[in-house]
């Protein structure tokens, strides 16, 4: 039987889940046939970049416009809102929602897709994978040396002159 194991999206891509890996392990030591899917790497290098993310921004301010050439037909200055059909109605407060959040957070919009692929590119830093490996040094020395937070191994190493 053929088996295929997929981790979701949404875990921080620092401390992978060993899940996976493990069941895949018990599977195949087991004779089956399985595969893994790591969704949540997929995720963070395909989604959360920011030419994503920019052109989602589009998509979503066009297909605004779109609905707007979409109930231009409709809105007459001499109606109530509560005299167009309920159709339209959800169209036109969809339309007014997106067209006030854009107007507010325009300069968010901009900025978005810079700070995530930023976030994305801390997260897979090669210094980051290597704390566990300082964590089993210090757990490997003597009871005597003092023992160091999460914060001294990151920042520290990442900036040993600001400290």
């Amino acid at each position: 039987m053929k088996t295929l194991l997929l981790f979701p999206p949404q875990w921080t891509p620092v401390s992978p889940h060993f899940a996976l890996p493990s069941l895949l392990g018990q599977l195949k030591a087991k004779g089956y046939e399985a595969f893994g899917m790591d969704l949540n790497i997929d995720f963070y290098n395909k989604i959360l970049n920011a030419n994503f993310i920019k052109n989602a921004a589009m998509r979503a301010i066009d297909n605004n416009q779109n609905l707007l050439k979409e109930i231009a037909p409709y809105i007459q200055k001499s109606k109530n809102f509560n005299d167009y059909p309920l159709d339209i109605q959800n169209k036109i407060v969809k339309y007014s929602k997106i067209k006030e959040y854009v107007a507010k957070k325009q300069h968010l919009l901009l900025e978005i897709p810079d700070l995530a692929e930023e976030s994305v590119r801390i997260l897979s830093s090669p210094f980051l994978t290597k704390v566990p490996q300082e964590f089993s040094k210090i757990a490997s020395t003597e009871p005597t040396t003092p023992l160091l937070t999460v914060r001294d191994l990151t920042v520290s190493k990442a900036l040993p002159n600001s400290l």
